[in-house]
């Protein structure tokens, strides 16, 4: 969809719930301020005042978007939605204060008008507004006091990036990190509360509240850098160009000319920034622009918003939603609207991209024999099951596997310190989005860190290697790779920093265990079956249906088997996939099941996540079956029937042992056992029924 038709398409959708619900919800905020200060005329005067200068209403009609998309009605919403703008709102009167803006949508700003107490006084009491309109009684209670703690702790999110724009105009040295950290706090926050917020509201599950927290995220960032663009490059509805150059903000632009300019430079660009805001000249925001377009800052904090772009419509979680996933793209086109005149303008289009680099060049044949070589080193067993794949697919599967492997070994890597870890998903996020981007930072910073052991230490220094085959792959077949690896990326990243919070990863209950392995796992099912499709484009509509419903199950049987199976090496290094709540309802802890005294309680615990691995073997299977016997989509059976009979012996082989458990003697097969059954399935495959019989006398 072109970005205008987006843009038309959203607004259609934006403009009547606008003019359906926010009269009402206008109400709502006039009811609460009466209730909340009964005898304050002055704040009811000044709110109103505010409120009639106008504005989109953006982050109240966000929280009824989302919920349109998940299916519920609007109007459930609106406190929320009310709620959000209020709080929305309070920032902007205490933002013109601090910023010294006397106009805003062509009216005076509160403390214009009312002074600077009163804009104070206004600015903390709508704070509180806002928390009592989440506070509304038709919400469900306990999704009410999730919202209203999520409120909560964006407000503070958003205050704490407040505060380090205010660190930045006072450091001597100000770096893109501390620009986007800034952002991720001040915007971000006003884009998360309402789209995650409401989809807590409509019963969403974790996933999709997480991902839609990780989609609004980007948003923030994306409108962030179109209202610093805006300022010097358009028009933001103040009363000067350059208004935020003239404040000494540190925008963008601003930050990327500080590291990239020379010294002479960044003394006079850092002397203009600091000077008085009346005396700066017209003058002096024609050498500011002038700067900018010498080191390349528009042009930066355009690819920014392109990468931003990408990653907000591949946020982890929402795919299973098509509706969602076409709401943010959307949010995107229309954030990206604005710019798209200042681009063309430039001759880029809207296809603007990074000049030619010498990534860019094509894989040669040493590049090839890295990735086959590598494969079986960070993992035989699919080393071999790849070779039952077609011709055709076999360099796209190992290089997608490849690279979900240098995902993991980020997540996995105990040595990272939380900062150096996002540094890394930040790197590895960028060089997969952008096909122009230089893998050169990816690969700088895995030597710095020493990043992962053994096989996954070279895999990690070779990124650049894997990065080049795999921009060499088909067009369709990179997409795929894509879209599935960043939903992986975001997901991790997100239980990363679970993890760095609690001090160790910890997964509370079984939904969160299947909410975990779907993204290390069951993105993979789906990469595959989108891969599958594409080289099977004759399969039954029917089978492909069953396919791609039973996907995610594949992936998640086969994670949860490994998991069980190596329950005792996991807790020996500090780690435990284990759902807390089980443990919980023993009466015991996860670290205290490698006891003898607590073993059988311990081996309760593994029977119920054997339980729920079970059923997804059981969808494994047909999704095994759906794949037809004969020709490339026998190839693609027997890729996937390997591995599900191995997680099937393995899985028999753990609930009929105990050893889970017992620390050095984790449930395995033997050789003999392998490949008498790697035999039986090559006999097996041709037939629906003879497979059948054998998935199912090995499962038992």
């Amino acid at each position: 969809m072109k970005t205008e038709e987006s843009k038309m398409a959203l607004r259609q959708r934006f403009e009547p719930l606008r003019r359906d619900h926010w009269p009402a919800m206008a109400d709502m905020i006039s009811n609460t301020i009466d209730d909340a200060s009964p005898a304050a005329q002055s704040l009811r005067t000044m709110c109103g005042y505010h409120f009639d200068t106008g504005g989109k209403r953006l982050r109240a009609i966000l929280p009824l978007l989302v919920a349109e998309a998940l299916g519920e009605d609007p109007a459930t919403v609106r406190p929320f939605g009310a709620a959000c703008e209020m709080l929305h709102n309070a920032t902007l009167v205490h933002d013109d204060l601090q910023d010294g803006d006397t106009t805003r949508r062509s009216c005076e700003t509160v403390w214009k008008r009312f002074g600077v107490p009163q804009a104070i006084n206004l600015g903390d009491a709508m704070f509180y507004y806002a928390v009592l309109l989440a506070q509304d009684p038709a919400f469900p209670p306990e999704r009410r006091d999730r919202v209203v703690h999520r409120l909560l702790v964006e407000t503070l999110r958003v205050i704490d990036g407040q505060e380090s724009e205010f660190a930045l105009k006072g450091k001597p040295q100000v770096g893109l990190d501390d620009y986007f950290r800034m952002v991720e706090g001040k915007t971000s926050g006003l884009f998360a509360l309402p789209m995650s917020g409401a989809a807590e509201l409509c019963g969403a599950d974790t996933a999709i509240v997480n991902g839609l927290s990780e989609a609004a995220g980007h948003l923030g960032v994306l409108f962030q850098i179109q209202d610093d663009i805006l300022d010097l490059y358009g028009s933001k509805g103040r009363e000067q160009r350059g208004s935020d150059i003239a404040e000494g903000k540190r925008s963008v632009l601003v930050v990327y000319a500080l590291e990239k300019a020379e010294a002479v430079d960044r003394e006079r660009l850092r002397a203009i920034l600091d000077a008085p805001r009346e005396r700066t000249s017209a003058a002096d925001i024609d050498v500011v622009v002038e700067l900018f377009e010498r080191v390349g800052a528009l042009d930066f904090a355009i690819d920014e918003m392109l990468r931003r772009r990408e990653l907000a419509k591949n946020a982890p979680g929402l795919a299973s939603r098509e509706t969602l996933v076409h709401l943010v793209d959307e949010l995107c086109d229309v954030l990206w609207a604005p710019i798209k005149s200042i681009v063309e303008q430039r001759g880029n289009g809207e296809t603007h991209e990074i000049a030619a680099r010498v990534n860019t060049q094509a894989p040669v044949a040493t590049d090839a024999a890295f990735c086959e070589a590598m494969l079986p080193k960070v993992s035989r067993t699919f080393a071999l099951s790849i070779e039952q794949l077609p011709v055709e697919l076999r360099d796209t599967v190992r290089t997608a596997y490849l690279l979900c492997r240098l995902v993991d070994t980020i997540e996995d890597d105990a040595k990272l310190q939380p900062a150096d870890r996002e540094n890394l998903f930040d790197l590895f996020g960028e060089v997969l989005t952008d096909d122009a981007r230089s893998w050169a930072g990816l690969e700088s910073a895995a030597r710095r860190h020493d990043l992962g052991e053994d096989a996954e230490a070279e895999l990690a220094l070779g990124s650049g290697t894997v990065l080049r085959v795999f921009r060499a792959l088909p067009a369709a077949q990179r997409r795929v790779v894509r879209r599935r690896i960043l939903e992986m990326q975001g997901g991790m990243r997100t239980y990363c920093k679970r993890a760095d919070i609690a001090g160790r990863l910890r997964i509370s209950d079984l939904e969160d265990l299947e909410c975990y392995c779907y993204f290390v796992a069951g993105t993979v099912g789906k990469l595959l079956t989108d891969l599958f499709v594409l080289a099977v484009p004759n399969l039954d509509v029917a089978k492909r249906q069953v396919a791609a419903d039973c996907a995610v199950s594949f992936g998640l049987g086969l994670q949860m088997v490994n998991i069980v199976k190596d329950v005792a090496e996991d807790l020996e290094r500090g780690v435990c996939y284990l759902p807390e709540i089980l443990a919980a309802g023993q009466g015991i802890r996860l670290e205290q099941i490698l006891e003898p005294a607590h073993r059988d309680k311990g081996l309760e615990i593994i029977a119920r996540v054997c339980e729920r691995a079970c059923s997804h073997l059981e969808r494994a299977k047909t999704y095994t079956l759906a794949w037809p016997s004969g020709g490339v989509g026998e190839q693609v059976r027997l890729f996937c029937a390997v591995p599900l009979v191995l997680a099937l012996a393995t899985l028999a082989e753990v609930q009929k042992s105990g050893d889970t458990l017992v620390p050095g003697a984790t449930p395995k097969l033997d050789r003999k056992a392998v490949a008498d059954l790697l035999m039986r399935v090559q006999e097996a495959v041709k037939d629906d029924a003879a497979l059948t019989a054998l998935l199912d006398d090995v499962g038992v």
